[in-house]
């Protein structure tokens, strides 16, 4: 597991800052990935010329009103990271009790940035569905696929029941992710804030390395260094189709 720490960026303008440092990250990393024999995010031994990844995202009842626009700012941010200047597409998964899918893939930063503007808190937390929407939007072009999966708590919503029930939640959601995986994913996990229980996001990640904690402030520059690993790994062209997922429940 990777834990990553940063000073909190404070107010909205140093936040909204962060597309360009973001972007001046990635860019630099791009320079050295692109170079490399081997492909950074899928399985084949051909260099990766773009990528499918799934951002999964929590922005449950948990998430206040300032966490929620720290979030926002945040993924924001990642999106410009990587639009207009690399042939990356996104697309964009809310989910609470249930998941649905705010904007399909586009190169298009303007209708990215509406969809994570549109996020709202809801109830429960149902990661099974929000995997399994974010499942559903691959293959969308016929390069390697990346899940990557972002929450503040735990599962406690299985689809087809109401009931309130975490053992099941985690089952079902790791059915998600092996089905996923299965199908070459990859799953990075992303757990912010304190309410968080690393093994749970262990469990849908693709390896222990693959998990990555953090809290609401941080969370920019968590992203910002993971759009660098991403870019900087061996064959990386940082061409991805990008579904972020993001959980808006009460849990």
């Amino acid at each position: 597991m990777t834990s990553i720490r940063s000073l909190p960026m404070q107010g909205v303008g140093a936040r909204r800052r962060l597309g360009a440092v973001l972007a001046a990250t990635l860019l630099t990393s791009l320079v050295v990935g692109i170079a490399g024999p081997t492909p950074a995010l899928g399985q084949s031994s051909e260099p990766s010329c773009g990528a499918d990844v799934a951002l999964v995202v929590d922005s449950s009842g948990s998430v206040d009103p300032t966490e929620l626009g720290l979030m926002q700012d945040a993924f924001t941010g990642f999106v410009d990271a990587f639009l207009p200047a690399t042939p990356t597409q996104m697309a964009v998964v809310e989910f609470d009790r249930k998941a649905t899918v705010l904007q399909d893939f586009t190169g298009d930063a303007v209708a990215l940035g509406a969809a994570i503007d549109a996020f709202e808190s809801g109830k429960r937390t149902n990661w099974q569905d929000g995997l399994l929407k974010a499942r559903n939007l691959f293959p969308h072009r016929d390069a390697p696929d990346l899940i990557v999966f972002a929450s503040d708590g735990r599962p406690n919503k299985v689809n087809g029941s109401n009931e309130f029930n975490r053992p099941a939640a985690l089952a079902a959601a790791i059915v998600e992710a092996d089905a996923a995986k299965a199908a070459g994913a990859r799953i990075i996990a992303i757990g912010i804030g304190d309410g968080l229980k690393v093994n749970k996001l262990e469990a849908i990640a693709s390896s222990p390395a693959d998990v990555h904690t953090t809290d609401f402030d941080s969370l920019a520059q968590t992203l910002a260094d993971l759009a660098g690993e991403l870019c900087s790994e061996p064959g990386a062209s940082c061409g991805a189709d990008v579904a972020l997922v993001v959980d808006s429940s009460g849990s």
